[in-house]
């Protein structure tokens, strides 16, 4: 289930997840990137194993900017409450530079106080709407005790990737927007922790992914409408970033969230 974030909050937070998994029939899962990062909250242990390594987590962690996938494994069901962020909103609301934390997952301490009390209020209250709530109040109380200043260079340069589904060079953002590259280069880092170029890059895999959802044409045809030069540019880039096929994705039926998939069925 997904349910927006309140217009206050629309310019850190894009929504907020919440998802069921049960080890028994989703077995292993994969989360691979989408250009947010995002605060998990787990209603009980879970491992997790990435370039990096293997790992515990429980209660709460933050994942940062990835530029490739983490694999995550449970005993049991669990169930997980993700606040899923603007790409820069995070540090907009930290001041922690984003690059520190990209393919990074650490405690929710790290950056904001009063998480075991914040994880405790979300395990007791009932539903998703009154838990949108308590996280609701917990992030307007962050920017009620102050909010830092931020220039327009990420939100307009994300904007633009957007709308271009991914297919734009650095040089052509640059003309578009007034800034200069390395401007550009300096406030996705600071802000986003990835690149332009990788942050399009995933821009236009997504895009891909909703023309497969959303368009009755060929795979082929898809990848070309993507922006892909052929289907082997859009595998190179789909392996990279997922750590799977492009037919492999398409045909995993348990698809927890568009970029959070159960590996038993890939």
């Amino acid at each position: 289930m997904q349910i927006p974030s309140s217009p206050a909050l629309k310019p850190y937070i894009r929504h907020y997840l919440f998802i069921e998994y049960a080890a028994r029939t989703c077995g292993p899962v994969r989360l691979f990137p989408d250009g947010s990062c995002g605060m998990v909250f787990l209603n009980r242990k879970i491992a997790f194993s990435s370039s990096g390594g293997s790992h515990n987590l429980s209660g709460c962690f933050i994942y940062g900017q990835l530029n490739s996938y983490l694999d995550l494994e449970a005993a049991d069901r669990f169930s997980i409450v993700v606040v899923v962020f603007q790409p820069w909103g995070l540090n907009r609301l930290t001041g922690v530079p984003a690059a520190e934390i990209t393919d990074q997952i650490i405690a929710g301490g790290e950056l904001f106080a009063e998480t075991g009390v914040l994880t405790d209020q979300l395990a007791t209250a009932p539903g998703c709407r009154n838990k949108v709530d308590v996280l609701e109040a917990f992030f307007g109380n962050i920017l009620q005790i102050g909010r830092r200043k931020a220039d327009f260079i990420v939100p307009e340069s994300v904007a633009e990737i957007s709308r271009a589904n991914g297919n734009l060079s650095v040089a052509k953002l640059a003309r578009y927007i007034g800034y200069s590259e390395r401007q550009i280069e300096r406030a996705f880092k600071e802000e986003i922790g990835i690149s332009p170029k990788i942050y399009a890059s995933i821009t236009r895999l997504h895009h891909f992914i909703w023309l497969s959802k959303a368009a009755r044409h060929s795979f082929t045809n898809n990848a070309y409408g993507a922006g892909y030069t052929d289907t082997s540019h859009l595998r190179k880039a789909f392996v990279r970033h997922t750590g799977i096929t492009p037919a492999a994705y398409l045909s995993t039926p348990r698809k927890l969230a568009v970029n959070f998939i159960s590996l038993s069925d890939s």
